[in-house]
């Protein structure tokens, strides 16, 4: 284990290592608020050199005329991207639960019909898991005495309905549930998404349940990545989902949003969200670029939305 270091120290060590710090006392009252590990560690490798090959030099160095502030400037970019992203996604976490409560009820009428094996998928075992998910949830929140919707309804009624229900699952749970939902329900929540479609662009598109599954996948990664304030800018999804008929709903080669990155997010939301929505979230990601392109002098600006998978 590391020995504890001073914010002094830890400047100390970054200007060995050839790192500029402009302004000491604003650097250290900066590190005693986001924490040393989370700024340097977290957004250092842009700004460290490399060996011929592309590998960070050992022991490392920074490259010439970098600054503490312009890698705290990355991490504010990076916080100011996430929080951007995080309100769209919520957008269509909270869409796709409505649609889900609306149609799972709309099939299976009864209050604790979200409770019968049978109404899922003929896989039991991931019917187990989903059932598991759920009771295990309102057994957490029975005991929740500010939450007054889900006390009325077990007090009035004896049990708590799916749609109210859904406002306390996460993404990932919907994301699951939608997996294991009847077919005949699967595709009437595709077919909600891609009525809003037309609706928006006047344009017809073959909204299946695989790309709306995908958009759920790689939506709970980024809404999980936003949530915990992980570094958003070079995040990538290891394990992409096929986006072949996602590819072709919004006619951009397959290349270009199949990596995993920020962009293939962005792209997907266009698919799920109304086109208001869509159009806020591209003036909101342009206002962020636009504002911060001019502050970045030590590294192009365009290695970090390259990465992003923004290349113009």
């Amino acid at each position: 284990m590391k020995p504890f270091k001073t914010h002094e120290d830890q400047l100390a060590i970054l200007e060995e290592r050839g790192l500029k710090i402009i302004n000491k006392h604003k650097a250290i009252l900066i590190l005693s608020r986001e924490n040393y590990y989370n700024i340097v560690n977290g957004y250092k490798n842009l700004y460290l050199q490399r060996t011929p090959s592309g590998e960070i030099q050992s022991p490392e160095r920074y490259k010439p005329d970098s600054t503490f502030e312009e890698l705290y400037l990355l991490f504010q970019f990076d916080r100011d991207l996430r929080n951007c992203l995080l309100k769209y996604l919520l957008i269509f976490e909270t869409s796709v639960k409505a649609k889900l409560a609306y149609r799972f009820s709309e099939q299976f009428k009864g209050m604790h019909d979200y409770l019968i094996f049978s109404n899922y998928t003929t896989d039991t075992k991931k019917s187990k898991s989903v059932l598991g998910v759920i009771s295990s949830l309102i057994n957490t929140q029975k005991n929740k005495s500010e939450l007054p919707a889900i006390s009325h309804y077990l007090n009035e009624y004896g049990g708590i309905p799916l749609w109210v229900l859904v406002k306390y699952l996460t993404f990932g749970n919907i994301n699951f549930i939608y997996s294991v939902c009847i077919e005949s329900i699967r595709n009437k929540i595709a077919q909600d998404f891609s009525i809003e479609f037309q609706h928006s662009y006047n344009q017809k598109i073959h909204f299946t349940p695989k790309m709306l599954e995908c958009i759920l996948q790689v939506g709970n990664f980024y809404r999980n990545a936003c949530a915990h304030e992980d570094r958003l800018y070079n995040y990538k999804v290891k394990k992409m989902p096929s986006v072949t008929q996602i590819s072709t709903a919004l006619d951009v080669p397959q290349c270009d949003i199949n990596s995993g990155n920020i962009y293939t997010i962005f792209s997907c939301l266009k698919l799920v969200i109304s086109k208001e929505d869509y159009d806020q979230l591209s003036k909101q990601i342009n206002w962020i670029f636009d504002n911060y392109q001019p502050l970045f002098t030590s590294i192009p600006f365009t290695d970090i939305t390259t990465i992003m998978g923004f290349v113009k």
